[in-house]
């Protein structure tokens, strides 16, 4: 069984992840960066100050998350969620 979650904008205004919850695993998209970038990448049809929220919600809703596949780059774990959010909170005003 997957499960499609919608957790508010961030790279796009309509991203979503998907959890496979027999493994523990998310699919973030682009909506979440790899361990080893050191930005948002492109961001012109996101919310780049919603981005940090809609993280939160995501490590709220699937609090059990081992590892997470993102949009580019290597699967990683559940940090690949906070780097996210915080690569997101450097970007506000």
């Amino acid at each position: 069984m997957i499960e499609v979650f919608y957790p508010g904008p961030g790279h796009t205004l309509d991203n979503s992840v998907v959890w496979v919850k027999k493994h523990n695993l998310l699919f973030g998209g682009c909506f979440i960066r790899e361990q080893a970038t050191h930005s948002l990448g492109y961001t012109a049809e996101g919310d780049v100050r919603a981005w940090p929220e809609s993280v939160s919600r995501v490590t709220e809703y699937f609090p059990e998350v081992q590892r997470v596949v993102p949009g580019h780059g290597k699967v990683g774990d559940a940090a690949l969620l906070s780097h996210t959010r915080e690569l997101a909170l450097k970007m506000l005003p």
